[in-house]
């Protein structure tokens, strides 16, 4: 009976503080993205105002495609102008054509100036980003950078499995636990 009682309170037990750890772990992956995205984007923005005045074209590439360049999970870096045509892009064929809205756009965070999409480009889920471009008080522009959400959708596979090995460990731990109590207690 003692153990009737015990393993399925273990159990619960256990099943909650892994939902819970995994809840929190997920949530905490989802802010750093989103924190780190907003980051880059408003580097991109500081570097790209100085540079759209200056007519810079070759830097605004560079520095749009040494963005992109900088991590896998960056899907694309626009730059835009005041009139929403792309200056600079990674993929250098978008150069010059107006910049196109997603069909769907679901926001997800601000950051003072940037703005969090979660959009739909390619058939694929992308975080985009977008921070206004300004010099010397005046908008000039937007830049555009989004973000894959493999690397988090891996990640939290990767922390789903860790919370499902460990909470597995240790109900078998309860399980042999409640059964050595159970059988010390009823031998007395």
């Amino acid at each position: 009976k003692l153990l009737c009682f015990l393993l399925p309170l273990a159990f619960l037990l256990v099943l909650t503080v892994a939902w819970a750890g995994s809840k929190i772990t997920g949530a905490a992956l989802r802010k750093d993205l989103l924190q780190r995205g907003a980051a880059i984007s408003r580097m991109v923005a500081l570097s790209a105002g100085y540079l759209m005045l200056a007519n810079d074209q070759l830097g605004l590439d560079r520095l749009a495609s040494e963005t992109r360049e900088s991590g896998p999970d960056i899907a694309y870096v626009a730059i835009r102008d005041a009139a929403n045509k792309v200056v600079a892009h990674n993929r250098i064929g978008e150069r010059g054509k107006p910049f196109e809205p997603s069909a769907r756009i679901t926001p997800l965070a601000e950051f003072s100036d940037t703005h969090a999409d979660e959009v739909i480009r390619e058939d694929r889920t992308l975080v985009e980003f977008n921070t206004p471009i300004e010099f010397a008080g005046k908008v000039v522009g937007t830049a555009t950078l989004a973000l894959t959400t493999e690397s988090l959708v891996a990640a939290n596979r990767s922390v789903h499995r860790s919370i499902l090995t460990a909470a597995s460990i240790i109900l078998g731990l309860a399980f042999l636990g409640a059964l050595l109590a159970s059988s010390i207690i009823t031998t007395r």
